[in-house]
């Protein structure tokens, strides 16, 4: 249905545009829209930027309420026609006529919002479409309860929770299971891992299977679901699945292609972005352009990672001093998911699960870390601070999508407390990952169990589609100013 709905709004932007521009060339200027391949090539500019547009604001993904699908509605035809307009006077090229430029605003504007709150009903309709029955433990539900209502990457509900002994028949004969599922009219059964050993529960669950139910093990459906691997599977499948960088040489020479690709595509970034921070360094955040940080790359191997620097030096060795385990102020808690999953996960003391990391270098970067001024800050929110990081691309220190890499006082710490680990480090860091598009950012071991999951599930899909996938929902969220 998303895909469906994405694909109207682009369809929507193209015939907008093109509409227009025939009336204008057939009604109005009376010329031929074929006769100027640069009217053409505008107006391919124009539909590019406003699906973008669509993109970045969130339309793309129905806003819940009006207010919100009025505002990206109305940011993305302004930006867009504003984008266009400038870009034309700059140029000196008006051959997209103010009509077609501002009309297709005036249309689409309305026309955004009526999907979105069309979408948001389609959406709401559905979202109950998979139901689930799980046959789990009491922290395993709670913890998967807490998943569905996040942001899973295929919505479903879940209708029905029991444990091994209530599922089993048991000496009453029947098929508490079975029974179930049809009171619940469920479309999924999951079963954790004493489910799948529990005979009873097994065979009814094949029963459902052949009456058109989809049967999925815990992991599998944290996996299709949730995009990530559960905290108590990591260590068992660790070694179970192939990894493209490791096992497939073809897709790693493909990603490191990619890599220098968009790197040196980025250097036109890079080159005008140099003079602009060290004017703003003058102006709010004094001190020397760029910030080296040592971290931890592929086969444990460390390098020096390079950033603009967005926090002044005093602020820095103010960090350092803080008491151990004290990040921006304040102690930062974990997530409840690891807690409610069951406490640690294994190897990983329940006591240590969700104590802050003790920082030996410089402490993780919180959300609104009060260390950042303003211009530190709006560097973070826009990613411009990062953009060094190319380099470290061509060096061959980071791929452009891969695990974040950490400072080798954390690692060693996380090594310490979770024995798989090093699994992340089998492949190069990257600038952003599976993780950063779908968590915060994090200064505890739960935090990091957390990333961990997301981080098994991209080790698990590794591939150029998926690579792409990430990408473009970094390039949402740098569009829409997400930073921290």
């Amino acid at each position: 249905m998303r895909r469906t709905g994405r694909s109207l709004l682009y369809l929507l932007n193209v015939a907008v545009v093109v509409d227009l521009a025939t009336v204008h060339a057939a009604w109005i200027g009376h010329y031929d829209l074929t006769d100027s391949t640069g009217r053409l090539i505008w107006m391919a500019v124009y539909v590019v930027t406003l699906s973008l547009g669509v993109y970045a604001s969130g339309l793309a993904d129905p806003p819940e309420r009006l207010s919100e699908a009025v505002w990206a509605a109305g940011g993305t035809v302004a930006g867009s026609a504003g984008v266009i307009s400038f870009a034309q006077l700059l140029l000196g090229s008006q051959v997209l006529p103010r009509f077609v430029v501002f009309g297709t605003a005036a249309v689409l504007g309305p026309a955004y919002v009526g999907l979105a709150r069309l979408g948001d009903r389609l959406r709401r309709r559905h979202e109950g479409l998979d139901r689930v029955v799980a046959v789990v433990g009491a922290r395993e539900a709670v913890a998967l309860r807490a998943e569905l209502g996040r942001a899973p990457e295929r919505p479903a509900t879940l209708a029905a929770v029991l444990d091994v002994e209530s599922a089993g028949t048991g000496a009453s004969g029947g098929l508490p299971l079975v029974e179930a599922a049809t009171a619940t009219r469920a479309t999924v059964v999951v079963l954790d891992r004493a489910a799948q050993l529990d005979e009873s529960v097994v065979a009814q669950a094949a029963l459902l299977h052949g009456r058109g139910l989809r049967v999925r093990t815990l992991a599998l459906f944290y996996d299709e679901w949730l995009g990530k691997l559960p905290i108590g599977e990591l260590e068992q499948v660790s070694l179970m699945f192939d990894i493209q960088e490791v096992h497939a040489r073809r897709y790693a020479r493909l990603k490191r292609f990619a890599d220098v690709a968009v790197a040196v595509a980025g250097l036109a970034l890079l080159v005008p972005a140099v003079p602009l921070v060290a004017v703003a360094d003058l102006v709010g955040n004094r001190g020397p352009l760029l910030y080296r940080q040592r971290r931890v790359g592929r086969g444990g191997q460390e390098f020096t990672m390079l950033k603009f620097r967005t926090m002044a030096p005093e602020g820095r060795v103010a960090a350092q001093r803080r008491p151990a385990g004290v990040v921006g102020g304040g102690r930062r808690p974990g997530p409840d998911v690891p807690a409610a999953a069951g406490g640690a996960a294994p190897g990983v003391p329940a006591a240590t699960a969700g104590a802050p990391l003790r920082p030996e270098v410089a402490p993780w970067t919180e959300v609104g870390d009060p260390r950042l001024g303003r211009v530190g800050r709006w560097m973070r929110r826009v990613h411009v601070d990062e953009l060094p990081q190319l380099l470290n691309v061509l060096r061959g220190d980071l791929s452009i999508v891969g695990p974040r890499p950490e400072q080798p006082c954390y690692v060693g710490e996380l090594r310490e407390k979770i024995p798989f680990y090093d699994v992340r480090h089998l492949v190069h860091p990257g600038l952003t990952g599976w993780a950063q598009v779908k968590f915060h950012y994090g200064a505890s071991v739960a935090d990091a169990l957390e990333k961990l999951q997301y981080e098994f599930f991209y080790l698990r899909h590794q591939g150029l589609a998926l690579d792409a996938r990430i990408v473009a929902r970094t390039l949402r969220s740098v569009l829409a100013g997400r930073g921290r």
